[in-house]
């Protein structure tokens, strides 16, 4: 059976057991005290979180032997909103389509497609330089990623200032995705852990029982070289994964 599948069952076994007994003894103080204190009931937890340590590190190493992640073509996205085009000039009016004849005059057609002016393609006057481009395309190029797209296509004058860039989030190659997938599958396992912890032991408690988990975690990274610690945010419960070179 998957080692997550099976935490999960053990997990959903000593919460059912816990409250079958609670029920069945009328909720008894001393029962209550009675299996919190059972060894088989701690070693149940004990053995939960360590099928989750073994998980994260198998997972981790595998993950350090296929190298950093690598980010084949680095894609950038604008920040903002994107431009309204019709704030940089106007329609220049249309009475009817031209024909692939006009290509060989450079003022009928489009500097950028080098189509000619058509009813779904119509010119557009840029009111800072009166140069005229087809309305779809310097849409399209005053909101691509390109550096100098706020620049006129014809003549570079800025039309703008340029919008921040940023990279693209990339998914990460099928390889890395699947260990990846599991290192997450594994830490919401350790967070039912911690939660049920909490439930049975009080929240101090709980919390504690997981740190100590984690850290004993990055240990065994550190000793095992493994290219990876946790990193924790207690404040917020969330945990995170970090490159580091231990050595």
């Amino acid at each position: 059976m998957d080692v997550l599948v099976q935490v999960t069952h053990r997990l959903n076994n000593i919460r059912t057991t816990y409250y079958l007994n609670l029920i069945e003894t009328s909720y008894s103080t001393t029962e209550i005290q009675r299996m919190l204190h059972d060894p088989l009931f701690i070693s149940e937890f004990s053995e939960c979180i360590l099928s989750l340590q073994n998980e994260i590190f198998l997972q981790l190493t595998c993950l350090d032997q296929l190298g950093p992640l690598t980010i084949r073509d680095l894609e950038l996205e604008n920040i903002g909103p994107d431009h309204n085009i019709d704030n940089f000039g106007h329609d220049v009016s249309l009475l009817s389509p031209l024909t692939a004849a006009d290509l060989t005059n450079p003022s009928e057609c489009c500097c950028i497609c080098l189509s000619p002016w058509t009813f779904t393609h119509p010119p557009f006057r840029i009111t800072i330089c009166a140069h005229t481009i087809g309305k779809p395309c310097l849409a399209r190029w005053l909101n691509s990623t390109a550096h100098n797209s706020n620049l006129c296509p014809c003549c570079r004058t800025a039309l703008c200032e340029r919008r921040a860039r940023r990279p693209k989030a990339a998914d990460p190659p099928p390889a890395q995705a699947v260990i990846i997938g599991r290192v997450e599958a594994a830490f919401k396992q350790l967070g039912l852990c911690q939660r049920l912890h909490e439930e049975l032991f009080g929240a101090e408690k709980g919390e504690s029982y997981v740190r100590n988990a984690i850290e004993e975690l990055n240990y065994r990274l550190f000793e095992g070289d493994v290219g990876f610690y946790l990193a924790t945010d207690w404040v917020r419960a969330r945990w995170g994964v970090r490159r580091v070179n231990w050595h």
